[in-house]
């Protein structure tokens, strides 16, 4: 629901709008339905057991805590980890080369954008809206796949440039030569990428690990060692969710930092931890276990959650100081180690 409420919901109405005013409001009436729909969805579910916590308040939750030269200085740095995102989308090595070919493409794809939205053609105004919204959303982790939107119109914008240069006849080609150099360079800048998504399909792996070749978490650019250990470390996390259903009863809530896998395995309601249990202690102040007086389980899992910080590996254990009682135990064994 959310891709679908960040691009129909949101960032193409202010296109949509723009085509009322050209086109009238009836002849475009179904389209709007169908953009104010997630928006819509969003409203009446948002506190659901389904979404105990929503990115429109952790966005708001991060506005109150920033001042105005922070969040300056985010936006800045927000910026620089699009382009950097940006080209790790072609390049999983951020090869120096294919930074620069893929960073010329770019540029050209903004000036035919600035053009476009200077016109005020459709898709630059939704893309403009589209943009706004990764800008300014706190979730530097997840750009990479928020900018999946916006490949279509980086090509659409490069052929339309490469047309461009044809038609105005800046450079003396036949318009086959061009498109196919054009076409060309592009796939090279895919080429390491490529060959390393090879070799990582290719890693021997147990058959418990075999279903990961087919997801992101595998293609991580993590020495091996590493990511067998933390694709071990995920299945355990599953694991252990779906003997959670076995353990509780429906009605009952799962405190942890990882609510959608517990609501997805395990079927019963996660309910995301307090991202403050750790302040105060370091100067020995226990954290008040009244706060948590909604769900009567805990699940901790030795995995870190880079959307926030905070959640630690077997986050909050140390602030709960050996005050629950253990259900259930998992440990990974690896290299003669034990996780």
């Amino acid at each position: 629901l959310s891709i679908i409420t960040r691009t129909i919901g949101v960032a193409l109405l202010p296109s949509l709008l723009l085509a009322v005013r050209v086109a009238g409001l009836r002849k475009l009436a179904g389209a709007m339905v169908l953009a104010l729909a997630p928006v819509i969805a969003w409203w009446f579910f948002r506190n659901t057991d389904l979404a105990s916590i929503s990115y429109f308040e952790i966005f708001i939750s991060y506005l109150r805590q920033v001042t105005l030269a922070e969040f300056f200085n985010n936006l800045g740095l927000q910026l620089l980890l699009i382009w950097q995102n940006w080209i790790l989308m072609f390049d999983s090595y951020l090869t120096t080369r294919v930074a620069w070919v893929q960073s010329v493409f770019l540029a050209v794809a903004c000036v035919v954008f600035l053009a476009r939205l200077r016109r005020l053609r459709n898709d630059a105004v939704f893309l403009a809206a589209y943009l706004g919204i990764i800008v300014f959303w706190p979730f530097p982790h997840e750009l990479k796949r928020f900018l999946l939107v916006c490949v279509p119109f980086f090509l659409f914008y490069c052929v339309l440039a490469v047309n461009h240069v044809l038609a105005k006849g800046w450079i003396p080609a036949r318009d086959g030569l061009l498109k196919s150099a054009f076409v060309a360079v592009f796939l090279l800048t895919l080429l390491p990428s490529l060959m390393f998504f090879q070799h990582r399909f290719q890693i021997p792996a147990d058959e418990e690990l075999r279903g990961h070749r087919f997801t992101g978490f595998w293609y991580q650019n993590l020495p091996t060692d590493i990511l067998v250990l933390e694709t071990i470390k995920l299945n355990r996390v599953y694991e252990m969710a779906r003997a959670i259903k076995k353990e509780i009863g429906p009605e009952d809530c799962v405190y942890t930092t990882t609510a959608d896998v517990v609501s997805l395995y395990a079927g019963r309601r996660g309910v995301n931890l307090p991202r403050d249990m750790y302040d105060g202690h370091e100067s020995g102040e226990a954290y008040d276990l009244n706060r948590l007086d909604e769900c009567d389980y805990v699940l901790m899992v030795g995995l870190s959650i880079r959307q926030f910080p905070e959640y630690t590996q077997m986050y909050p254990m140390d602030a709960l100081d050996g005050r629950l009682e253990p259900m259930l135990l998992s440990n990974v064994a690896l290299y003669g180690t034990d996780y």
